[in-house]
């Protein structure tokens, strides 16, 4: 048996979103907006985890037969990947500090635990090369 596996672990990704009323009433940027594009990470220590599992099993048969069965487990843990995140850039000339968290209650982006069952049959035969009446045997060389 063949065993094998492989653990993906991610930090968040950064989001970019347009932040306004953080400056005091009548202050602007030197843009002239009061709104200035922002990019933040949301808090939190893994953005992305998946658990992938794989066993195979080979049987050897007669002569030169060798049939195969592979089972794989996507994302065994069934871990969430959540989409939607909650802003908050502040106020009144008050930016705070948490700008950016996960809304665990909003939509998931991917949360499926796959299983996946295949097979397959391999059958070689020895190639003996036939003599042909043609052919002529190459002269030995000895040493």
């Amino acid at each position: 048996m063949i065993f094998g596996g492989k653990l993906i672990v991610a930090s968040p990704l950064p989001f970019t979103d347009l932040a306004c009323n953080i400056l005091k009433p009548g202050t602007y940027y030197p843009t002239g907006s009061s709104c200035t594009p922002i990019s933040v990470t949301p808090l939190a220590a893994v953005g992305y985890s998946s658990l992938d599992l794989q066993v195979t099993k080979e049987l050897h048969g007669l002569r030169e037969q060798t049939a195969y069965v592979r089972v794989d487990l996507i994302n065994a843990l069934n871990s969430a990947t959540i989409k939607d995140v909650i802003t908050n850039y502040g106020s009144g000339g008050v930016a705070t500090p948490t700008r950016c968290v996960y809304n665990t209650t909003g939509n998931i982006k991917r949360r499926t635990a796959n299983a996946a069952l295949d097979g397959g049959l391999q059958v070689l035969e020895c190639a003996v090369p036939r003599r042909s009446s043609r052919m002529r045997t190459p002269p030995r060389v000895r040493f």
